[in-house]
């Protein structure tokens, strides 16, 4: 046995070293140990207690190991191999079990990784033309809405027969109960949506005949609820210009009155922020929505319902931003709150689907009979 306990030895200090993470001390001790130093001659005796020690140290899937082994060492598998074997199934062991782990969250995983792929393969509706006309760079023209008719689905009117001119330049308020065409009407300057019949255009020309991106390009959007980012607060605001420099993005933070609460986090610009901001209050997430917009520096801008979700403190400290915002720019704001209007220029009055009433506060007031009611009796607007 002088041979094959030399050649042990090997095995046994390596067994020594991840012995931790790989059987427990009973089983070295009793298993390798036992057999050898202490003399056990009779083969069939030590695989039976090996087996049974293996039986109460390990669970079901070594004791399956365990018994494969006793076979294979009544078959005439030597010592040397009997070890080699078990050194290497107690290596592979551990990295098995993760691999079953793993098969099993595929599994679970494979419904919504279906449903998200089945998404991200919709072809859009919406598209480039082939030979785009160049979109301004320094767009200074009208929009104008003709004969637009829009349905989400069919037989259904969003807006009917909309038609409108907004200067540029202009600070516009969309109001109207919820439903009526408001955001749809944004929506499809975006060309988010193409309307069913009629036209679009910027400066008289269409804006299909634009290429999506430049087109988007021309439009600051700030919705009612950012969509923020788990990074830090400086690439969070970057997102409205990726090539913008670091001090052109802290400027923009100043604009938007959210330079001093930035300033007085532990990291600063940063820092980073959970996943859709929810480390921040509504004015903080508001605020860098804004700051984006103004490191854009479009000359279009749409506010949907930017202040619908705050308070009313918070409300009037992002409302000097706003309005810093809305300034050498055409303006479009969406709101259910109508003293958020009193900056704006004109107001545009929709209902189920039609502009009732295009003009200003006083002008209104006195032509439109629902705007009235709208102003002596706030209603839920969205």
């Amino acid at each position: 046995m002088g041979e094959p306990i030399n050649r042990l030895a090997v095995y046994v200090n390596q067994l020594e070293k991840f012995r931790r993470s790989g059987p427990s001390r009973i089983f070295v001790q009793t298993v390798i140990h036992g057999p050898f130093h202490n003399g056990l001659s009779n083969r069939s005796s030590w695989i039976q207690r090996t087996v049974r020690v293996l039986k109460d140290d390990l669970d079901p899937t070594s004791l399956g190991i365990a018994i494969a082994l006793f076979f294979g060492v009544r078959n005439g598998m030597g010592e040397g191999d009997f070890f080699s074997l078990i050194i290497a199934l107690y290596m592979i062991y551990t990295p098995l079990k993760k691999i079953s782990v793993i098969q099993n969250k595929i599994k679970v995983l494979e419904a919504p990784i279906g449903r998200l792929e089945s998404i991200l393969n919709i072809k859009s509706t919406i598209t480039s033309p082939i030979n785009p006309k160049p979109a301004p760079s320094h767009f200074n023209g009208e929009i104008t809405f003709k004969n637009i008719h829009f349905e989400y689905e069919k037989g259904k009117n969003i807006l009917n027969d909309v038609n409108i001119s907004i200067p540029f330049k202009e600070t516009v308020g969309l109001v109207g109960e919820s439903g009526a065409g408001k955001s749809t009407f944004a929506n499809l300057l975006l060309r988010l949506y193409d309307p069913i019949q009629g036209s679009i255009s910027l400066g008289g020309v269409d804006i299909r005949e634009f290429d999506i991106k430049e087109l988007r390009d021309l439009i600051s959007y700030v919705p009612q609820s950012p969509i923020l980012f788990n990074q830090t607060i400086l690439e969070n605001i970057r997102i409205g210009n990726l090539e913008a420099k670091d001090k052109d993005v802290i400027e923009a933070a100043k604009l938007a009155n959210a330079h001093e609460f930035i300033s007085k986090m532990t990291d600063g610009y940063q820092t980073t922020i959970s996943e859709r901001g929810s480390s921040l209050s509504g004015g903080q997430r508001q605020r860098i929505s804004i700051a984006r917009a103004f490191l854009k520096d479009a000359p279009i801008l749409i506010l949907d319902e930017a202040t619908s979700a705050l308070d009313y403190k918070a409300d009037k400290e992002i409302k000097e931003s706003l309005k810093n915002l809305c300034k050498g720019r055409t303006a479009l704001i969406i709101t259910h709150r109508v003293s958020s209007l009193e900056d704006t220029s004109k107001r545009i009055v929709f209902k189920n689907g039609k502009i009732l009433g295009y003009g200003k506060h006083e002008e209104l007031l006195s032509s439109c009979i629902h705007y009235k009611e709208i102003v002596e009796k706030p209603i839920e607007l969205a």
